[in-house]
């Protein structure tokens, strides 16, 4: 897996961080490299290989299932159009209810915890602003679906709506950790602030396929904001991150997986098969 930080506001973190930030002036209308590209994030380099995210999603409505017309393109720039079905949640951790709401906008949810034991594929869940923490009934680490998008306040880069905590994940290639949300794939993360300050606490932990990370804030994470340890180093879809604030989060880590265990050397052939 492979990570890209595009256009991104980097505030003063501390004397211990080494992420180094590339900017671009623009947003690419599309995210799909026809070649393997190269570029450097904490001193690590690394190749970013083709994985096209889609460019553009147009709400056609809002409230229950909703018709979305998305706009991508091909890798010669051609426009390719198509309209899918997506489903709205909506979640306030003040007016909501997890066990009378229905997650529309007049019965919403309570917690993220219950939106993505309902949610599916094709679903936004939408944050209204407060804190999102244990004691609002959150049960951490938060771990998204694929094809699940989770949009509070992108013109605030989500600093009214804050997901705060952590909790034990068992990672299949680092051991234990304290982690606020696990990404998984085709997933989208917008206009939230991730904040894990338990002791050696991760704000996003990724470890397979294509994730979003789009116009958030990540802050007061102990040990860092964004981590990546993935699970088949041969296999790397790329994660775009756009937008984002890091303060005081330690920026975005690359977790190495174990090193494979020493080959063994051949047993010696049978005394009969000798030459």
């Amino acid at each position: 897996m492979s990570l890209i930080i595009i256009n991104t506001i980097e505030l003063p973190i501390s004397a211990h961080s080494h992420c180094h930030y590339q900017h671009h002036q623009h947003q690419p209308r599309g995210f799909d490299l026809g070649l393997p590209v190269t570029t450097i994030l904490l001193g690590l380099t690394f190749s970013i290989f083709s994985q096209a995210i889609p460019s553009t999603m147009v709400p056609l409505g809002l409230g229950g299932t909703t018709a979305l017309a998305q706009s991508t393109q091909d890798d010669r720039g051609r426009n390719l159009d198509r309209t899918i079905e997506r489903k709205f949640l909506f979640v306030n951790p003040v007016t909501g209810n997890d066990s009378s709401g229905d997650g529309t906008q007049d019965s919403p949810l309570k917690t993220i915890t219950q939106a993505l034991q309902a949610a599916q594929a094709n679903t936004v869940i939408v944050l209204s602003s407060g804190i999102y923490s244990s004691d609002m009934g959150e049960t951490f680490p938060l771990l998204l679906k694929p094809g699940i998008k989770l949009q509070g306040n992108p013109r605030t880069r989500g600093h009214d709506v804050v997901i705060r905590g952590g909790g034990t994940f068992v990672s299949a290639t680092a051991a234990s950790h304290d982690v606020l949300i696990v990404g998984a794939d085709q997933t989208i993360i917008s206009g939230v602030t991730l904040n894990n300050t338990n002791p050696e606490g991760y704000g996003l932990w990724l470890e397979v396929g294509s994730v979003l990370v789009e116009d958030n804030t990540l802050t007061g994470n102990t040990k860092s904001g964004i981590a990546m340890a993935p699970a088949q180093p041969e296999y790397r879809p790329a994660t775009m991150v756009w937008g984002v604030v890091a303060s005081a989060a330690k920026g975005a880590w690359r977790i190495r997986p174990p090193a494979p265990a020493p080959a063994r050397a051949p047993a010696p052939a049978p005394a009969a098969w000798a030459a």
